[in-house]
Protein backbone atom coordinates (compact mmCIF):
# COMPACT_ATOMS: atom_id res chain seq x y z
CA UNK A 1 0.00 0.00 0.00
CA UNK A 2 2.80 2.45 0.83
CA UNK A 3 4.45 1.74 -2.51
CA UNK A 4 1.25 2.56 -4.38
CA UNK A 5 0.78 5.87 -2.53
CA UNK A 6 4.41 6.79 -3.11
CA UNK A 7 4.17 6.06 -6.83
CA UNK A 8 1.01 8.18 -7.08
CA UNK A 9 2.80 11.07 -5.40
CA UNK A 10 5.85 10.80 -7.66
CA UNK A 11 3.73 10.55 -10.80
CA UNK A 12 1.77 13.64 -9.78
CA UNK A 13 5.03 15.53 -9.18
CA UNK A 14 6.48 14.38 -12.51
CA UNK A 15 3.47 15.56 -14.49
CA UNK A 16 3.34 18.88 -12.66
CA UNK A 17 6.96 19.96 -12.62
CA UNK A 18 7.95 22.50 -15.26
CA UNK A 19 11.66 21.86 -14.66
CA UNK A 20 11.97 18.39 -16.17
CA UNK A 21 10.64 16.46 -19.14
CA UNK A 22 10.32 12.73 -18.74
CA UNK A 23 10.38 10.44 -21.76
CA UNK A 24 8.54 7.14 -21.67
CA UNK A 25 9.31 5.20 -24.81
CA UNK A 26 9.34 1.63 -26.10
CA UNK A 27 12.42 0.79 -24.00
CA UNK A 28 10.52 1.57 -20.81
CA UNK A 29 7.51 -0.42 -21.93
CA UNK A 30 9.70 -3.43 -22.75
CA UNK A 31 11.50 -3.14 -19.43
CA UNK A 32 8.32 -3.01 -17.33
CA UNK A 33 6.20 -5.23 -19.62
CA UNK A 34 2.76 -4.02 -18.50
CA UNK A 35 3.52 -4.37 -14.79
CA UNK A 36 2.17 -1.25 -13.08
CA UNK A 37 4.37 -1.71 -10.02
CA UNK A 38 7.53 -1.96 -12.15
CA UNK A 39 6.42 1.02 -14.22
CA UNK A 40 5.84 3.09 -11.09
CA UNK A 41 9.24 2.13 -9.71
CA UNK A 42 10.83 3.06 -13.02
CA UNK A 43 9.14 6.47 -12.81
CA UNK A 44 10.54 6.89 -9.29
CA UNK A 45 13.98 5.91 -10.58
CA UNK A 46 13.79 8.53 -13.35
CA UNK A 47 12.87 11.15 -10.78
CA UNK A 48 15.80 10.11 -8.60
CA UNK A 49 18.19 10.40 -11.54
CA UNK A 50 17.16 13.92 -12.56
CA UNK A 51 17.08 15.20 -8.98
CA UNK A 52 20.54 13.82 -8.28
CA UNK A 53 21.84 15.63 -11.38
CA UNK A 54 20.32 19.08 -10.82
CA UNK A 55 21.80 21.64 -13.13
CA UNK A 56 23.03 18.98 -15.56
CA UNK A 57 21.44 18.28 -18.90
CA UNK A 58 21.00 14.56 -19.29
CA UNK A 59 19.80 13.02 -22.53
CA UNK A 60 16.74 10.77 -22.42
CA UNK A 61 19.11 7.82 -23.04
CA UNK A 62 21.26 8.76 -20.05
CA UNK A 63 18.20 9.05 -17.82
CA UNK A 64 16.87 5.74 -19.13
CA UNK A 65 20.13 3.88 -18.55
CA UNK A 66 20.58 5.16 -15.02
CA UNK A 67 16.92 4.55 -14.13
CA UNK A 68 17.14 1.05 -15.62
CA UNK A 69 20.16 0.29 -13.44
CA UNK A 70 18.29 1.47 -10.34
CA UNK A 71 15.25 -0.67 -11.19
CA UNK A 72 17.35 -3.75 -11.96
CA UNK A 73 19.24 -3.38 -8.67
CA UNK A 74 15.94 -2.98 -6.82
CA UNK A 75 14.45 -6.08 -8.41
CA UNK A 76 17.62 -8.08 -7.79
CA UNK A 77 17.18 -7.58 -4.05
CA UNK A 78 14.74 -10.32 -3.05
CA UNK A 79 13.84 -8.46 0.16
CA UNK A 80 11.97 -5.91 -1.99
CA UNK A 81 9.46 -8.58 -3.10
CA UNK A 82 9.30 -7.28 -6.66
CA UNK A 83 8.81 -9.76 -9.47
CA UNK A 84 11.06 -8.71 -12.36
CA UNK A 85 10.05 -8.77 -16.02
CA UNK A 86 11.84 -11.14 -18.39
CA UNK A 87 14.10 -8.32 -19.58
CA UNK A 88 14.99 -7.38 -16.01
CA UNK A 89 15.66 -11.05 -15.17
CA UNK A 90 18.05 -11.18 -18.11
CA UNK A 91 19.81 -7.99 -17.00
CA UNK A 92 20.13 -9.33 -13.43
CA UNK A 93 21.58 -12.59 -14.77
CA UNK A 94 24.07 -10.75 -17.01
CA UNK A 95 25.15 -8.51 -14.13
CA UNK A 96 26.06 -11.53 -11.97
CA UNK A 97 28.55 -12.85 -14.49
Amino acid sequence: MNRKISIQFITKWMTGTPNYDFVVDQNVLELTKGNDALFGLYMAAMTKVVLEHKGETLSPDQVYQQAENILVDYCANEENNMKPSKKIKKLIKNAKR
